[in-house]
């Protein structure tokens, strides 16, 4: 036990670079004993009997409690907080959020997991600030979202080193995403980064004992606002109304009026809610994932299957989705210098939808009036009066036709880093990306009868209405499409720190090939609407075309990062970058980026504001 009036001292230093940290607060226990570290990181404090233990806490660095025991001279390093030490995933690499001079922003990847959304890209929308995302259209299968940083154009988003897409990965694959905003950071892409850039980073293995975890969300979705709409007797009244105000006839008589009013004959005067015969007011989707993650210092893996089922708001169950994802990470130390990092991951996603799209649905139905009858009593489909065709019976059964779509994808992504020991800091790396995607399309549409009640004679008229975008009774188109995409990169990076200066550089090459092919066929008036097959249809309407497309691209990139004692920055970067889709004699671009940072709540005269500004950086 210490004396009554003991004196403690020490040194305070950052646990990294050994730099003194200046105004760290060091208090004793059970006391109101406490001082802060001079310009040199010293401190000096008397302590009573009662104190065994000193809690030092420095804004940014994480609290320590160290037992004081007998000891009159304790040294302590502090550790960066979390925040601070963060590492941020940029441009080809990665950098300590404290050394960033770029706008830079990351996502929650934890609250992006629990959002209840089918497609990934849908779940950023208020994650990242400077980040707007334009979802699709909402239809099941077709609800990814574009992504717009400081509401320029659509940004590039690049998944595990390699474009890619958010819609082809599942929640909890994902370990990062980063949003590079400003020149400084996404000048590195050359011209695809002139938008921005989102950065995607895949899970890996951790160190421990496999761990197994499954989870799965069960979500009912529906329309964020649908107008309400007149009934019968309403909107008779304010068609009269509106042709008396134009000096015309009313349409309807008052005792038309009253017949729609009082309901007593549905059939002459019915009273149709086409919204509520064609939507329920909730549609129900279900995701499922199970993955598993372990490994040692040898081998790390991720191992990952996930679903999707998404239903549709359709009284009908004609609309469908249906995602499949699996993918398998891992990364194995070959030696102390070399380390092999393997991705591979394959998706599948399956759509059903009726012959009427979605956006011609919802034009008929705004055009759709509640005094035309949907159903007979018998429950025959009657003609309306405001479109040829019937919406409901057009999709119930797939009456008007399908459309059926199989997307599959597969990815690869291989690197090799070697760490050379002969100059510290100084890494090799390697890194191949394959993609190769194939899309199946297929459109039938085929007629279906609408019926019109003769009055005379009680018997009902036929009516023929024809498929979707034809005049033909029955049409079927059917596509086929295959694409690869490759990325090769070969990189120098060297990384070293030393008397307070920390210098980090990179060079790299990367070749992006894009090819692929697809396919057309088309045929109309089917000698029967029951073969939906391209032979079956008539040699005198059909179509058949195809294509192929190339695309290279080429860049050289470098970046140089310095800073001194974490409080002065500079970092420079360029890509000269080559692109056959340009003209001879245009193909090449320049695109390089400066940036600087000045760190204030690191000097000496700032240290007085700590307690109220815990870091404060300038940059530009």
């Amino acid at each position: 036990m210490l004396g009554a009036q003991s004196i403690i001292s020490g040194v305070v230093t950052d646990i990294s670079s050994g730099e003194p940290l200046i105004g760290a607060t060091v208090l004793a226990d059970n006391t109101n004993l406490g001082t802060v570290t001079d310009v040199d990181g010293k401190y000096s404090l008397a302590i009573d009997s009662e104190s065994r233990t000193l809690t030092i806490t420095y804004v940014g660095y994480k609290s320590q409690v160290l037992n004081i025991n007998t000891r009159v001279l304790i040294d302590i390093s502090m550790v960066q907080g979390e925040f601070l030490d963060e590492v941020v995933v940029v441009g080809y690499g990665k950098q300590s959020r404290t050394k960033l001079t770029s706008a830079v922003s990351t996502v929650d990847e934890k609250a992006l997991k629990k959002l209840p959304v089918a497609n990934v890209s849908n779940g950023l929308e208020g994650l990242a600030a400077g980040l707007f995302v334009r979802q699709g259209s909402g239809e099941p299968g077709f609800s990814g979202s574009s992504f717009e940083v400081r509401n320029f154009g659509n940004a590039l988003v690049i998944v595990d080193g390699a474009p890619g897409s958010l819609d082809e990965l599942d929640a909890q694959e994902i370990e990062s995403i980063s949003i590079l905003k400003d020149a400084a950071s996404a000048a590195i892409y050359g011209v695809q980064g002139g938008n921005g850039v989102v950065l995607v980073t895949t899970r890996n293995g951790t160190i421990g004992k496999p761990k197994l975890s499954y989870s799965n969300q069960y979500t009912f979705a529906s329309f964020t606002a649908y107008p309400d709409v007149l009934n019968s007797e309403q909107y008779a009244t304010v068609l009269n109304e509106g042709l008396r105000n134009a000096g015309r006839d009313p349409f309807y008589s008052e005792e038309q009026v009253e017949s729609y009013r009082s309901g007593s004959d549905p059939v002459n005067f019915p009273n149709e809610d086409w919204k509520n015969l064609l939507f329920r007011d909730q549609s129900f989707q279900q995701r499922h994932n199970l993955n598993i993650a372990g490994g040692n210092e040898k081998i790390r893996y991720f191992v990952s299957a996930g679903f999707l089922d998404q239903g549709s708001n359709y009284t009908e169950d004609v609309l469908s989705y249906q995602q499949y994802n699996i993918r398998s990470n891992i990364e194995a130390s070959l030696s102390d210098q070399l380390t092999l990092r393997l991705n591979l991951a394959g998706r599948r996603r399956v759509n059903e939808a009726p012959g009427y799209s979605a956006y011609n649905i919802f034009r008929e139905l705004s055009r759709a009036l509640p005094t035309n009858i949907a159903y007979y009593p018998d429950g025959t489909p009657a003609r309306p009066s405001f479109s040829p065709n019937h919406i409901l019976e057009g999709i119930k059964d797939f009456n008007a036709g399908y459309y059926r779509a199989n997307n599959n994808n597969l990815d690869a992504k291989l690197s090799l880093q070697y760490d050379v020991k002969q100059v510290e800091g100084l890494s090799l790396k390697s890194y191949a990306s394959l993609v190769y995607n194939t899309n199946y399309q297929k459109e039938w549409g085929k007629s279906y009868e609408l019926f019109t009640l003769n009055r005379n004679s009680g018997n009902y008229d036929v009516f023929i209405a024809s498929p979707e975008g034809s005049f033909s009774e029955t049409v079927l188109t059917q596509s086929l499409g295959f694409g690869n995409d490759y990325v090769l990169q070969e990189s120098v990076n060297y990384d070293r720190q030393f008397s307070g200066h920390s210098v980090s550089v990179l060079a790299l090459g990367e070749l992006q090939k894009r090819s692929g092919q697809n396919f057309f066929g088309r045929r109309q008036d089917f000698q029967s609407n029951l073969i939906d097959q391209l032979f079956a249809g008539s040699n005198e309407n059909k179509d058949a075309n195809g294509g192929e497309y190339r695309e290279n691209r080429l860049g050289l990139i470098s970046r140089l990062a310095y800073d001194y004692k974490l409080k002065y920055f500079l970092e420079t970067s360029f890509r000269y970058d080559g692109s056959s889709k340009f003209a001879p004699g245009n193909e090449w671009g320049f695109f390089p980026s400066v940036s600087a940072g000045w760190r204030v709540s690191e000097e000496p005269f700032f240290q007085a504001l700590r307690s109220t500004i815990q870091d404060l950086k300038f940059r530009g």
